[in-house]
Formats: C-alpha cells, sequence, structure tokens
C-alpha cells in the first residue's frame, strides 16, 4: 500500500506545473491549488494528464495493478 501511494504521488507530481500546490490530505486523498487566469483551460489540461498517468498499470512488486482515479475540479471566485 505504500509504495502504491509514493507511485501515486509521483505520477501526480509529473501532471502538476512547478507552481502549483499538491498534497495528501490522508488515505489516498490528495489536494492541489492551481492558480490560473478566469478563461484559462490549465485546470482542464492538468485534470486530462492525471487521467492519462492513471490509465497506466503500477508496477508494484512485480505485481501489476490498476487504480481508478476520481477528480473534482472547483475554481475561485
Amino acid at each position: 500500500g505504500d509504495d502504491l501511494l509514493k507511485e501515486t504521488a509521483e505520477r501526480l507530481h509529473r501532471c502538476f506545473r512547478e507552481k502549483d500546490f499538491i498534497a495528501r490530505l490522508g488515505g489516498d486523498e490528495f489536494v492541489a491549488i492551481v492558480n490560473h487566469h478566469i478563461n484559462d483551460k490549465t485546470p482542464k489540461s492538468i485534470a486530462q494528464r492525471i487521467l492519462h498517468e492513471f490509465n497506466a498499470e503500477f508496477n508494484i512488486s512485480e505485481l501489476r495493478i490498476s487504480c481508478k482515479i476520481s477528480i473534482g475540479l472547483s475554481t475561485y471566485p
């Protein structure tokens, strides 16, 4: 489980820009803060990168593991 969480964090990190903030809330929940302009498509672009990353299986201790992911987007203001 720990190795899967580490690999998950690495995959998520690859999807975001250097100036974005991403953190693990607990368990298997992560949150990110992405600054962008109001009409900018950056959040949707990042979400697409995440979905692409998680379409590939994980190789953990010689096991091939498929994981499902759920993404929610919210903007302010």
